[in-house]
């Protein structure tokens, strides 16, 4: 199996190759994992704290699809999305993806972290 460790080096190996290194940022301080779980009210999967331990993101437009969110951004568009939830924004999408197995009903979830 290949950790993560593994994995975060193959994607380093190749932002290396094109010159970009730059583009992923430093790693997040355990204080700042700290605070997004106390935000989420549960801990961070292990993969995900070991990977947000290694880089906090990227720059703008420095992943494949835009930007990789630091902490600090999935704190803030989590909580904006928490937002609309509460505000009852997303009550008519409440079916939204309702027939496809591996996504759980609904536009937003309070269990979801978003990464990009």
């Amino acid at each position: 199996m290949t950790t993560i460790a593994e994995l975060w080096q193959a994607i380093e190996n190749q932002y290396a190759a094109q010159g970009a290194l730059h583009l992923l940022k430093p790693g997040a301080s355990a204080q700042a994992l700290d605070a997004l779980e106390a935000q989420i009210g549960q801990p961070l999967p292990a993969d995900l704290r070991e990977s947000l331990l290694r880089h906090d993101g990227s720059t703008d437009s420095g992943w494949v699809h835009g930007e990789l969110l630091s902490v600090a951004g999935m704190m803030r568009e989590r909580a904006i999305w928490m937002e609309l939830l509460e505000s009852g924004t997303f009550a008519d999408l409440a079916q939204f993806n309702a027939d496809e197995p591996a996504v759980q009903p609904g536009w937003w979830h309070p269990g979801w972290l978003p990464l990009d």
